[in-house]
């Protein structure tokens, strides 16, 4: 195996991650604040104020947590990016992305410990 094929199976395992990163985002969304906004239309259509801030409450800590997942989703795309058009600056993105997704267990430390090592045999086949 040469280090360009190295590269290409770890830019394959970030793009993964970043495709169940965006799905996950997704979800996040639809869950929290349609619950939210589903609490909020009741609690509206109830008179309960306390309905309507809870549901507002949810609401916003969903597009909260969903904003941090995109977010933490960001480097992965860097590193995708820079190890698939072999880019001097993607193996230490694409190092630095799959650090970050080491403690979503279980498929996050799966496919970063899975992409570390690849950009490590990488690194040893360039080296000699």
């Amino acid at each position: 195996m040469t280090a360009a094929a190295a590269d290409r199976i770890a830019g394959a395992l970030l793009g993964l991650y970043v495709v169940i990163q965006m799905l996950t985002v997704g979800l996040v969304l639809l869950a929290f604040v349609g619950v939210g906004l589903a609490s909020a239309v009741v609690g509206f259509a109830e008179d309960q104020l306390g309905a309507v801030f809870l549901g507002g409450t949810f609401g916003t800590l969903g597009a909260l947590a969903s904003a941090l997942l995109f977010a933490s989703t960001l480097p992965a795309v860097a590193g995708t990016w820079g190890l698939l058009l072999r880019r001097g600056w993607g193996r230490p993105m694409a190092g630095l992305s799959a650090l970050l997704a080491l403690p979503t267990f279980p498929v996050g430390t799966v496919l970063g410990v899975g992409i570390l090592g690849f950009i490590g045999w990488a690194w040893s086949l360039e080296r000699g």
